[in-house]
């Protein structure tokens, strides 16, 4: 492309690095459109700068052993150094239980007390240094989660006998709190998980339609 020729040398490559420079990538493991895949502590070479996307100007493109094609990747993700071992202990691949609130979001993916996933990496964001990103059964990306949310084990059954997505109606009188969020009696909602606060053991998390947030609830 015309784009990518000129009379003038290009500008030195971002982060200091040069062309085959090999680099561990540091994100979280994740399998691409295209069929290739990213993978956590993954070995690559640098083809030359990141071209176009979010990454352009500061990323590199960068090809990995068994891939077909090279992969924008931000700066942040590469290293000439290996990654650190994981948070908690765990490794990558393993499988872990999600004790959390059950959550769904907007791209389809969602979070299910109980469900299994797969360690895909360090989490990033908001999580960065106190989690893991998880590839969870049927979703198709990564999830960042706190360490508190994951273990080897699976979380116990929930108070009642109940089942995450069960619905089941609130029997007692209505509330209205202030973030908007309200309890309606005789108003249906999803069990997403173990009650906290006052009802902790006692209760359940419940999405009632409309509402931005689960709301705990005693048996």
């Amino acid at each position: 492309a015309l784009d990518d020729l000129s009379k003038e040398p290009p500008p030195a490559l971002p982060g200091g690095y040069k062309l085959d420079d090999e680099l561990y990538f540091l994100g979280a493991s994740q399998a691409l459109e295209t069929g290739d895949r990213l993978v956590h502590g993954a070995v690559g070479r640098v083809t030359g700068p990141a071209a176009g996307g979010p990454h352009a100007g500061k990323g590199l493109c960068m090809l990995y052993r068994g891939n077909d094609a090279s992969v924008n990747c931000p700066l942040d993700d590469l290293s000439k150094d290996p990654p650190p071992p994981l948070l908690g202990g765990y490794s990558l691949g393993e499988r872990l239980f999600f004790s959390g609130t059950s959550f769904s979001f907007a791209s389809g993916d969602k979070l299910v007390y109980g469900g299994t996933g797969t360690v895909a990496g360090p989490a990033a964001g908001t999580y960065a240094g106190r989690g893991l990103a998880m590839h969870f059964d049927g979703n198709r990306g990564n999830i960042n989660c706190l360490l508190t949310w994951l273990g080897r084990d699976p979380p116990p059954a929930l108070p009642g006998g109940y089942l995450p997505g069960e619905q089941l109606y609130h029997t007692g009188h209505s509330q209205f709190f202030s973030n908007g969020d309200k309890l309606v009696h005789a108003t249906q909602g999803a069990v997403t998980g173990p009650a906290t606060g006052p009802h902790a053991g006692k209760g359940l998390k419940l999405l009632f339609p409309g509402n931005k947030g689960d709301i705990s609830c005693p048996l």
